[in-house]
């Protein structure tokens, strides 16, 4: 399903909740409720990857929150030091950066 089909998808169901269009589709009479049901699956999907690969920035933020002010570095080399010892790692980037572009590639097809 393609971008404009994604925005067809939406239109249909909201005139279908307003009493002007109808459910059917090429897969049937209540084909839309199926196209809406693979939509609902895709995005659960997409949402659960998204998350998994935003994970390590997430507890990584958690523990610099946790730490008291005066536990942070106050000068720009302890930061990057601190900063290089909490990074997620290489792989974690990769995965988010991959994620990312999945999600933005779904929306230009």
């Amino acid at each position: 399903m393609n971008k404009d089909d994604r925005k067809d998808l939406v239109e249909r169901l909201r005139a279908c909740a307003n009493g002007i269009g109808n459910f059917k589709s090429g897969k049937g009479d209540y084909g839309l409720c199926d196209d809406a049901a693979d939509e609902i699956d895709r995005l659960r999907r997409e949402l659960e990857e998204a998350r998994k690969a935003l994970e390590p920035f997430a507890q990584a933020a958690a523990v610099v929150d946790a730490l008291p002010a005066e536990m942070l570095p106050q000068d720009a080399d302890g930061a990057r030091d601190y900063i290089a010892r909490l990074s997620p790692t290489i792989g974690d980037l990769r995965r988010a950066r991959s994620a990312i572009r999945k999600a933005g590639e779904e929306w230009t097809r």
